[in-house]
């Protein structure tokens, strides 16, 4: 069971090496209207909301999406948790944008 989590990990790492290079921000406009709206969402709701794309984009291999998307999920909840002390959330997302950073190769960032 172990191996095949190894090799799904090794073969996520590889696709996000290879889109490393696509990081910068392609300044997409599909969809920013709807992203604009909350919808009457809680911004912990939202945060959760851009944590689990962000998951989803990673294990995909779409790092610059995901990376993208587990920073709005930082702003929201170091908006709602300030940084004078840790929060486990906060903490978590950190080490989510580290993961994404460590498959691309970019491990200075990470």
């Amino acid at each position: 069971r172990w191996h095949g989590e190894s090799a799904r990990i090794a073969g996520q790492e590889l696709k996000c090496k290879a889109a490393g290079e696509e990081e910068e921000d392609k300044n997409r406009t599909e969809g920013a209207s709807a992203r604009n709206s909350t919808g009457g969402l809680q911004p912990a709701d939202l945060a959760t909301i851009w944590h689990k794309l962000g998951n989803m984009n990673n294990i995909q291999g779409k790092c610059p999406e995901a990376l993208k998307e587990h920073k709005k999920a930082l702003d929201i909840r170091l908006k709602m948790h300030g940084t004078d002390k840790p929060h486990p959330d906060v903490a978590t997302t950190h080490n989510n944008i580290g993961s994404v950073y460590d498959g691309m190769g970019k491990y200075p960032e990470a």
